[in-house]
């Protein structure tokens, strides 16, 4: 994220030229202007700009639509103002000397245009605080999966299989304690992804131990995630483990439950785990 302060001084130092103010259309698309940043930060950021009323009533091919009371040749297309918000203000990486900011819809009195998908989800969002409830999202494998091994002599592989990414984009990877929603502290940066054309990656990358050793810690903790990251193109996910409840080899009519051990002698008839090398959310190894 960007503050007012930053923006006018990379605008000052020629780093920055372009804010994109942008709103949300009934198809989810980001709709605006390419602004002057010189302008945006001495007028537009305190005072707004206009855009046309047709902007919520078109078509997924922008054609425009009959029937809307807000909008329509009957009413000339008129215009409403678009309220930045600077709590969205954010640079845009893939985009040379470029910043955004989502901006909020609303009359010339001063209302929200209550139409716009902003102001439905604001609206919502109040009626949650109302009862005392937040609303929180989180992604899901439809993007994808990320694989985690490690094993005994401390080398271990991260297998990739993800879709929907940008095309022949360099991602991040990032293992982190913490959650999706809150991100935490890095602990290890296995080595960057490459998409393909398409934005998918499907590839499998050695661990060597001292990234290892590190991710192990981590998963000791609560909060466990990785995140692959390229500019506002970003993917998290939480790290879930299989644990180990019994041991069984056939050929040798091993079949024993695992339990962890005291600090004394070994039980009998049991395989056990040390606490001084965990499982994932266990407090020791098999």
């Amino acid at each position: 994220m960007l503050t007012m302060d930053e923006l006018r001084a990379d605008v000052d130092a020629g780093v920055v030229d372009t804010v994109v103010m942008a709103i949300t259309d009934m198809q989810g698309r980001l709709q605006g202007k390419r602004l002057d940043a010189g302008a945006f930060v001495r007028e537009i950021a305190e005072h707004g700009a206009e855009g046309c009323h047709y902007l919520l009533a078109v078509d997924i091919d922008m054609n425009t639509l009959p029937g809307f009371a807000m909008s329509g040749w009957d009413s000339g297309y008129g215009d409403f103002v678009f309220r930045p918000d600077l709590a969205t203000l954010r640079r845009c990486t893939w985009l040379e000397g470029t910043v955004m900011v989502q901006a909020d819809l609303t009359w010339h009195d001063g209302t929200l245009v209550a139409q716009a998908p902003r102001s439905i989800l604001k609206a919502q969002l109040a009626k949650l605080e109302e009862r005392g409830w937040s609303a929180k999202i989180g992604s899901s494998g439809s993007n994808g999966t990320i694989a985690l091994s490690i094993y005994t002599n401390d080398i271990g592989t991260i297998a990739y299989s993800l879709k929907g990414l940008r095309a022949r984009a360099t991602y991040a990877v990032q293992i982190r304690n913490g959650t999706c929603s809150s991100v935490g502290t890095i602990v290890a940066r296995p080595p960057s992804v490459v998409s393909s054309p398409t934005g998918t990656v499907a590839q499998t990358d050695n661990l060597l131990p001292w990234l290892t050793t590190k991710i192990w810690a981590a998963a000791r903790k609560s909060s466990f995630i990785v995140r692959v990251v390229n500019g506002t193109s970003i993917r998290c996910g939480a790290f879930t483990f299989k644990h180990a409840t019994r041991i069984t080899v056939p050929g040798l009519g091993i079949d024993l439950p695992i339990v962890r051990g005291p600090s004394g002698y070994p039980l009998c008839r049991v395989a056990m785990y040390l606490a001084s090398v965990a499982q994932p959310r266990k407090p020791g190894v098999t």
